[in-house]
């Protein structure tokens, strides 16, 4: 959690310049700031990399990055992007339109902020974006411990039942998707000679996805 000693890292991603600055010079006493220079040469696939790379916390995009004409995807493109890898990681669309006009184009309404908010609402948006960091940690912990302690039943004399087995997979494939490069439960976790018939469950599982994911398309 946040503390004295620890500064949160988020991003942020604006093509204008004045609204950089400000970002960083408000919130910089609150976070480790982090932002993206924008160029005609920059694509998207680029700009997901350098996010990935950086290792935030969260991330903060504005709405209109192609307003300037020198970017060519928008703000809400790039959290589509990020959001299909990463679906549960922290971000916001900071916007200086109309709201409605925006929500109009976002999915999840509860991540657009006003940029506005930084001259009248600073104490709340600095919360806002430290509850939902906090909250995304908190999730992450809850997983970790709910697998430690199934591994440890399932390795006692009493073992795991159905239900179980099928909340070890959920919070394993939770895990995978908070960081789709590890594809293994966490070695501190269990022993690998104890999970076989968890291995053989979550195959299962993920095929039994797969095949339904082909017959919703």
């Amino acid at each position: 959690m946040d503390n004295n000693n620890h500064k949160y890292k988020i991003g942020y991603l604006d093509e204008e310049m004045q609204w950089v600055e400000k970002f960083k010079r408000d919130l910089k006493d609150f976070f480790e700031i982090v932002v993206f220079d924008l160029n005609a040469d920059l694509s998207l696939v680029d700009i997901v990399k350098r996010i990935e790379e950086a290792e935030l916390d969260c991330l903060l995009v504005d709405y209109e990055l192609n307003e300037a004409d020198v970017i060519q995807f928008n703000g809400n493109d790039v959290i589509e992007k990020i959001k299909e890898k990463y679906p549960y990681f922290p971000v916001f669309i900071i916007t200086g339109k109309e709201e409605k006009d925006v929500l109009e184009q976002v999915e999840d309404g509860d991540i657009v902020r006003l940029k506005d908010e930084l001259n009248d609402k600073r104490p709340i948006l600095i919360q806002r974006i430290k509850l939902k960091i906090e909250n995304h940690h908190k999730q992450i912990q809850e997983a970790e411990e709910t697998i430690k302690k199934l591994i440890e039943k399932r390795n006692s004399e009493v073992g795991l039942s159905l239900p179980d087995e099928e909340l070890l997979t959920e919070k394993y494939l939770f895990l995978e998707k908070i960081n789709p490069s590890e594809k293994t439960l966490p070695n501190n976790l269990i022993q690998p000679e104890s999970i076989t018939k968890l291995n053989e469950f979550v195959l299962d599982t993920k095929q039994i996805l797969e095949e339904l994911k082909k017959l919703n398309k």
